[in-house]
């Protein structure tokens, strides 16, 4: 029989292994076949994009990733003896993320809704738990010939540059706050969270301050007027710099009247209300009431203010919530600063801001004068806590 001029099989030859060598030719094109089919399954089902990671955000101690026109409902993280622990994402909770602290050390490979996630080779971020029991946990979050991989490790010990948490002293210097005759909301706001310093350094945190002493943060003797927290050295560039996965501002309230009373707590609008409410309640129970009067309010005198009270938004109202927690929470003003490049904003703290009591009320400021200590550890308690220390 004539061979066909051109057709690949004949081109082999008649030689005796013409039959083995056309054997193995076909395994290898089913092969590629069978692959090829299993790739186009997975870059259609995750809406004809590949899934590739585009930004890893960290609010406190929560992960989220985000990936191209794909939002998986499930992360998992397989380590190398099988093991998969999976993280839903259905929640738009800041706080209710992807978390390393109850994780065995060791790699593990991610993916979404089964399919593998990938990472551009070179991507690496890094970042460390909160102390627990003595140590901390390392965690790397890596591209590695285009898969995703999480390593964690314990280490003894945080950088010297890296804090656990870190209190904001509210005002300062000639920045008085609130006041009721000769006495200063920001003084009461530096005894508080020099207290509270000492008690979290009792429980083993790394603890830094905003300020430790009668100053303007950032602009030693500047006025209030001239402060800038977006500054290299103000409030919000400090939490940056501590590393620090929680942040606590400390405050005393005013009202226009004097006529308002009891405790306030703010949390992110990004986040669940766990913290807060923790935070309301031992504060109930240290003999403080809560104030329910004002905008924001979600139970109990604990708040969500939006930025223009408009909650579409999706930002909050004060700053120290919205800049300091990472591009989680939209730091628009500190982006717009250009005082930090954008790469080290993928990381932020959880916040709350905490206002005791009204100074400018009587009953309150007399209250607030006579139990101040009882109210600032039953704060720290309540965040230990939510912290799981």
């Amino acid at each position: 029989m004539p061979r066909r001029k051109g057709n690949f099989w004949f081109a082999i030859g008649d030689s005796p292994w013409n039959k083995p060598l056309r054997l193995a030719l076909a395994a290898v094109l089913l092969l590629a076949a069978v692959l090829a089919g299993l790739w186009l399954r997975q870059y259609f089902s995750a809406g004809l994009q590949p899934q590739s990671l585009t930004a890893c955000y960290v609010h406190g101690e929560h992960m989220r990733l985000y990936f191209r026109d794909f939002a998986p409902e499930n992360i998992d993280l397989q380590a190398q003896d099988g093991t998969v622990y999976r993280f839903a994402t259905d929640s738009r909770a800041l706080n209710e993320g992807m978390t390393w602290i109850d994780m065995p050390d060791g790699l593990y490979r991610l993916s979404g809704d089964s399919l593998t996630l990938k990472a551009a080779p070179g991507y690496a971020q890094e970042g460390y738990s909160l102390t627990r029991r003595g140590c901390n946990r390392h965690w790397r979050l890596y591209g590695s010939r285009g898969d995703l991989f999480l390593f964690l490790s314990t280490v003894e010990e945080l950088p010297e540059d890296v804090y656990d948490v870190i209190i904001d002293a509210g005002h300062g210097g000639e920045d008085s706050g609130a006041v009721n005759g000769s006495l200063r909301e920001s003084d009461f706001n530096l005894q508080a969270s020099l207290y509270m310093a000492e008690l979290f350094r009792q429980a083993g945190l790394k603890v830094a301050l905003t300020r430790d002493g009668d100053y303007s943060v950032g602009q030693e003797g500047a006025s209030a007027g001239q402060v800038d927290p977006y500054i290299a050295g103000g409030r919000v560039d400090t939490v940056y710099n501590s590393g620090a996965k929680y942040l606590i501002s400390n405050h005393l309230n005013a009202s226009s009247y004097g006529n308002c009373r009891g405790y306030q707590v703010y949390s992110s609008v990004r986040c669940d209300n766990r913290w807060a409410e923790l935070t309301a309640a031992a504060w109930r129970k240290a003999g403080m009431a809560a104030n329910d009067d004002f905008t924001g309010l979600v139970e109990n005198g604990a708040y969500k203010r939006y930025t223009r009270e408009d909650p579409q938004t999706g930002s909050d109202y004060y700053y120290i919530l919205r800049e300091c927690g990472g591009l989680a929470t939209s730091p628009r003003r500190m982006l717009a600063a250009g005082t930090r490049e954008e790469r080290e904003l993928f990381a932020g703290a959880e916040a709350l801001l905490l206002e005791y009591c009204f100074i400018d009320n009587d009953q309150d400021l007399a209250f607030w004068q006579e139990h101040w200590q009882a109210l600032v550890k039953a704060a720290v308690d309540a965040a230990l806590e939510y912290w799981q220390l």
